[in-house]
């Protein structure tokens, strides 16, 4: 069939996910669709005038994925249509994120993505070609495909956007495609999956640098992969607008379900949303959910309506393709497309303005506010709800795009209508206070409309009266947008009516508390709390805005207990429910709702312990849960942990209640290559107990009070590690069988007792069994567990463990905290080690610290690097975790990452390190540690976490004042003593501010980041490490601090800049003649803090002497050299030359000129203007002949001239301007005979290279 009529169709298809090898389901899969394409889909709906699919062709973004595609997909279509059609039906393209090869992805950086945070630096990365093809370089295999012929679309050369115009039937379409993918894997979440919502960008540059036809089309389309949705807040926002307001139809794909294709289909409006399902190659197909098929579009471009039909494949009764029903209700088969309101309709979001502009544009309006004041107080009518209300109406019609253009009269009535409720609400709220009554509100609003209708002017409302009273009966806890009055109120007044009553409901009661526990007192959290008016404040809401990025009402509150706290969420809790109502009427309606949110915060509540979640549960997933990484995280055989935990828990618990002596004693046996048996004397379990507590998650028997009574030590014993519950299901994770024996320590008259598991959804058995006091806990293993296997996980768990652990078969493991290594053995010969150990308690948390710190490597650095810095944190010797950062942050455990570069070195973070290499463990007292139920994790407070880096910091000086006094009383020579005690001062720690910022210069304006370390490195440095004194001859004295403070020297220099030339000039300009040299930005800054006064020169760049060069240099003047020199080039009349004939200052001095330029120049010219680059000495011999010369050049004869300029020139460049010495020599040995020639002085003939350089 043939289409000869206006009326154009096209096919889309969408997410096909290739690979390159064919399953039988998916052969009879193809057979099924292509069967229904030509049998249905042609003889039904026509040819298609062009086909589309949009994105995720393949599956992994291989070539071999796309070669297959092509052949066996592609090919077989184009055979199909032209088996029924001479024409050549066009096919377009766009890659999705299955298009991208994420092997490539992994080789770049995700920063150049994960920076974007702004339009400005979306347009910034849209004119950098070269980040354009790099972020591109994942769809080199799409890129390929399409070049092959087999896109008809225009330019896709890097397959970022692209148009086309196509003739239909002597109408003209407008085609384009963008890449919205090629943001795609970059962000990860906290689980390191790839994490593409709301992450992924499109610039507006991919579609405003498209070809534009040269005629308006009768048709534009865009494909895009993403549904806009998927896009940044940012990005949507802008593209949205855009697409909205230059194209008729958007098709896109990465919908896999009904309820998300529902959820994106717009079929009328000025823009039509068509997304298509998966054509995607799975199993599990029969499912309500799951959306598996594709779409034919029937669209007349005369009348501009049409019909999208949406089939889906399933093989429950055979493979067959039906029309997808579920989508549509309303008894309907296809979507009606209209596009007709769309030719005349502009974009939609309409100004609104404020009240006031309402109320002066509308008549009507003004009538109504009239009415509205002669009925209630006018303060109510100014008070701070109100106000919120207007404001946040304003900002969210301007950014949200909830109205419509052509109905503004409906959406301002509709503003002013809800405003009436509020302010009635208000005035309810200020009167009654603690007693607020809604009904009372109803009445008063019922009244309210009743005498609007015998106004003396008739306030001619869209709708009548008795509607109004209604919808002032709303209540926020039960939704009334489904009642068949609702169903009588016209769709874009229900709409809009729904949308401003909920905001201002949410002002309202987030405003107003008291109303809040009155309205909603049938909620379980809410009943019972009866706020006053003297303990809450009138107004709750300290802020309140829309944040048009984030599309959400962000609210602070004065909350700051948990009452308000549960106040507020159920507010929230109901205005939440109350979107999800608002977002299905408006697509009941075919539109599509605007993503809304609202967040809460309180400022106020410095402390707060509680928040609201919702949560979806069922028994077994939970447990699994716990079972799992989702409380564990990756750690491997967390159950072995979770269980000796116990064991020790159970031990330490009966030795707190034992009246006469304990011996403890646990043992950990593997009986068998697949079960592994943890044994303990401690205080077992009685029969009430596994039901209790071992059986039900959540209950820990060292929580309850089931042990207080005749507790010697009773605190203690409360402060048991295992206080939640939960770590015994761990266990299943790796188990299929898992037996306990165990027996109450007491007499009972129970003696033991055996419990059976298997899995946690199956029954588990109890029976007495014979055994002695205390509890066994056998696993059998689902993966065996070799002797080797089995050793490294008891070292993975203890770091030591005391003659009562017993393990069989042995493991070698250190009996106690000082007998552990902290730095293996085989480095230790190459750095100078200090270890130190100490006991501390902060807050109620007792703990020992053991540390080594590597003060100076000896050796060579690269090929013997220290060993990689540590922090072990231990409970009673059992590893909890470790990170490579010294501190602790407070809350929940925090790691410091390493930054691996591209180098391959590691470095720390800086600024939460203060030690460079450390090799800590914290080893926690039972009983007194901050462990959390994961037992890899611990919480803490910031008094904590600083308490504790302190110590860490107290130990490092220790032991740095232990090595430095070592070698200030044991070494002997001045030198190696100062390079011994820099080494230790310098390379130990990142306290001194110099190490942090190596490139940049550092005055010393504030006390360091770690003032503990950085003192004593300063009090260390003065006390023992002596200092350089260098002198122009080079000679080097070593002096005391207070030597140097008693005496004459009165500058210090950086050692790279004190051996330039510069340097040299200054110390000769200033007759400086001795001076302190500091070997490294570390010590420059030490001397910094210990010299600062006013009457010291610290010189670490070339800026801090060249601040006035004319004080320096006494350029000589009226030198009739100057008018053939160069015009950075001077002619210095000053001794600081030694015996040289020239000195060429650094290039990058304040001021100065290019070289070119000022080459270009003659001195006389510019020497106000142009700061002299290279120095000549007035009193050389050659300097002095050229001056001379240079003097009679007035009787001389032009072409002299011309050779004395090229001679200088020469000069200049191939022997003052080279750096190389031995060119230089060379190129003088060449110029010298020429110069003598010239100036006629003989003696310049026979100069050596050296006598120039001095």
């Amino acid at each position: 069939m043939v289409n000869d009529s206006a009326a154009i169709v096209w096919w889309h298809f969408s997410d096909i996910h290739w690979r390159a090898n064919a399953s039988e389901e998916r052969a009879r899969y193809l057979d099924t669709l292509f069967d229904h394409l030509e049998r249905k889909a042609i003889d039904v709906h026509g040819l298609p005038d062009f086909v589309a699919m949009t994105g995720d062709l393949a599956d992994t973004g291989k070539r071999s994925e796309y070669a297959a595609f092509s052949a066996q997909f592609v090919e077989r279509l184009r055979a199909l249509l032209a088996r029924r059609s001479e024409v050549g039906i066009p096919f377009f393209f766009v890659p999705g994120n299955h298009d991208v090869d994420r092997d490539v992805t992994r080789r770049i950086n995700p920063d150049m993505v994960k920076g974007i945070s702004a339009v400005t630096h979306l347009d910034e990365l849209f004119q950098n070609e070269s980040d354009i093809d790099t972020l591109l370089l994942p769809f080199r295999a799409f890129g390929e495909f399409q070049a092959n012929g087999i896109a008809t679309a225009g330019d896709t050369k890097h397959a970022l956007s692209w148009s086309k115009t196509i003739e239909i039937r002597g109408r003209q379409v407008y085609v384009a495609g963008a890449n919205t993918a090629w943001a795609c894997g970059y962000h990860r979440n906290e689980a390191g999956k790839v994490d593409d919502q709301r992450h992924l960008w499109m610039g507006l540059p991919q579609l405003t640098r498209l070809d534009k036809p040269t005629t308006t089309p009768a048709l534009s389309i865009l494909l895009i992969h993403h549904p806009l949705s998927w896009l940044s807040s940012i990005s949507e926002s802008q593209c949205k607008h855009y697409i909205q307001t230059n194209f008729d139809v958007l098709l896109s794909g990465h919908v896999h379900t009904a309820d998300g294709l529902a959820q994106n289909i717009t079929p009328n409006g000025r823009c039509l949303h068509l997304p298509a399902p998966a054509l995607h190659d799975r199993a599990d197909t029969d499912t309500i959910r799951y959306a598996r098929g594709y779409v034919v579009t029937v669209l007349d471009l005369d009348t501009r309506i049409g019909s999208a039909h949406y089939y889906k494949y399933t093989d429950a009764h055979g493979q067959k393709i039906t029309k997808f029903l579920e989508l549509y209700g309303d008894d309907r088969d296809h979507f009606p497309l209209d596009l007709r309101r769309g030719a005349a309709e502009a974009e939609r979001e309409p100004e609104i303005g404020t009240v006031t502009d309402l109320l002066q544009a509308d008549a009507r309006l003004r009538r109504l506010d009239d009415h509205l004041v002669s009925q209630i107080d006018a303060v109510h009518l100014t008070a701070h709800t109100m106000a919120i209300y207007d404001a946040l109406i304003g900002d969210q019609t301007r950014h949200m795009g909830v109205f419509e253009r052509d109905t503004v009269a409906t959406a301002a009535e509709v503003v002013q209508v809800c405003r009436v409720n509020l302010a009635f609400q208000v005035q309810e709220a200020k009167r009654a206070k603690e007693k607020y009554q809604s009904h009372r509100v109803v009445s008063s609003l019922r009244h309210y409309w009743e005498t609007a209708r015998h106004l003396p002017v008739p306030l001619s409302l869209q709708l009548p009266s008795e509607a109004y009273e209604r919808l002032a009966a709303w209540s926020l806890d039960s939704p009334q947008l489904r009642t068949s009055e609702s169903r009588q109120i016209p769709e874009a007044y229900l709409r809009y009516y729904a949308f401003c009553w909920l905001v201002s409901q949410v002002c309202f009661y987030l405003n107003h508390p008291v109303a809040a526990a009155a309205v909603f007192a049938s909620d379980l959290r809410v009943k019972g709390i009866r706020p006053s008016s003297d303990s809450t404040p009138e107004h709750n809401l300290l802020s309140c805005r829309f944040d048009p990025a984030a599309s959400q009402i962000v609210a602070e509150l004065r909350v700051a207990d948990r009452d308000g706290f549960l106040l507020v969420s159920t507010v929230k809790h109901f205005a939440d429910t109350f979107i999800r109502e608002l977002t299905d009427l408006w697509r009941r309606h075919y539109r599509v709702f605007p993503p809304f949110a609202i967040t809460l915060y309180y400022p106020q509540w410095t402390s707060p312990n509680i928040r609201g979640e919702y949560l979806t549960v069922e028994a077994t997933p939970i447990i699994r849960l716990l079972m799992g990484k989702g409380l564990y995280g990756d750690t491997e055989h967390v159950w072995f942990r979770e269980l000796v935990q116990n064991a020790l828990d159970a031990n330490a618990t009966r030795r707190g209640l034992s009246r006469e002596g304990f011996e403890s004693r646990i043992t950990i046996q593997l009986l068998a290559p697949g079960v592994c048996s943890i044994r303990d004397n401690g205080i077992g379990m009685s029969s009430q107990h596994i039901t209790r507590y071992l059986t039900t998650l959540g209950r820990s028997i060292w929580a309850s009070d089931e042990l207080d009574e005749a507790k010697p030590n009773k605190t203690k014993v409360n402060q048991a590690i295992g206080q939640f519950g939960i770590g015994f299901a761990s266990v299943f994770q790796h188990a299929d069988r898992v037996h306990v024996y165990t027996r109450f320590f007491r007499e009972i008259g129970e003696g033991g007792w055996q419990v059976d598991f298997t899995s946690v959804d199956k029954p588990f058995f109890v029976e007495r069994f014979s055994c002695e006091v205390g509890t066994e806990i056998r696993v059998q293993l689902k993966k065996p567990l070799t002797a080797t296997q089995f050793s490294d996980m008891v070292r993975r768990f203890f770091i030591y463990a005391s003659d009562t652990l017993e393990v069989n078969p042995p493991v070698n493991l250190p009996k106690s905290l000082d007998e552990v290594q902290l730095v293996a053995a085989n480095t230790v010969h190459f750095v100078d080690l200090r270890e130190i150990n100490s006991e501390h308690a902060v807050g109620s948390f007792r703990f020992r610290v053991r540390a080594a710190f590597l003060l100076s490597l000896r050796g060579d650095r690269k090929k013997d690097p220290a060993p990689a810095s540590y922090l072990l944190v231990s409970n009673a010797g059992v590893r909890v975790f470790e990170q490579t950062s010294e501190y602790l942050k407070p809350g929940k455990r925090y790691v410091v990452k390493e930054v691996e570069e591209s180098s391959g070195r590691t470095h720390y973070d800086r600024d939460t390190n203060a030690i460079r290499h450390f090799y800590i463990i914290i080893d926690f007292e039972k009983g007194y540690s901050p462990i959390l139920p994961s037992r890899n994790e611990i919480e803490i407070t910031p008094d904590f976490s600083a308490g504790l880096q302190a110590a860490i910091h107290e130990a490092f000086v220790t032991a740095l004042r232990q090595a430095v006094t070592e070698i200030s009383s044991s070494v002997t020579d001045d030198k190696a003593r100062r390079q011994h005690i820099l080494a230790c001062l310098t390379e130990s720690n990142f306290a001194i501010p110099a190490s942090r910022h190596s490139r940049r210069r550092v005055r010393w304006t504030s006390p360091p980041a770690h003032p503990t370390i950085f003192s004593a490195v300063g009090e260390l440095y003065r006390s023992h490490c002596p200092l350089s004194a260098n002198t122009e001859q080079g000679e080097i004295r070593y002096l005391s601090y207070e030597g140097v403070r008693t005496g004459t020297i009165r500058v210090f220099v950086l050692k790279q800049m004190a051996e330039t030339s510069l340097f040299r000039v200054y110390i000769r300009a200033k007759k400086i003649l001795e001076w302190l040299v500091a070997d490294s930005a570390e010590e420059f800054a030490l001397m910094q803090h210990l010299f600062g006064g006013e009457e010291w020169k610290s010189i670490r760049e070339d800026r801090d002497i060249f601040v006035d060069r004319r004080e320096l240099f006494a350029e000589k003047p009226g030198t009739p050299l100057s008018k053939f020199i160069r015009g950075d080039y001077a002619v210095i009349d000053n001794d600081i030359f030694s015996k040289a004939a020239y000195i060429c200052l650094p290039a990058n001095l304040p001021g100065s000129w290019q070289r070119g330029e000022a080459a270009s120049h003659r001195r006389f010219a510019v020497s106000e203007h142009c700061p002299a680059r290279v120095l000549l000495n007035a009193q050389h011999p050659p300097v002095v002949s050229l001056d001379k010369y240079a003097a009679a050049s007035g009787s001389i004869s032009e072409e002299q001239i011309r050779i004395m300029q090229l001679t200088l020139d020469g000069f200049f460049d191939g022997v003052v301007e080279q750096e190389r010495v031995g060119v230089a020599r060379k190129r003088w040995d060449a110029l010298r005979g020429e110069i003598s020639n010239l100036v006629n002085d003989a003696t310049i003939k026979g100069m050596a290279f050296d006598v120039l350089k001095g």
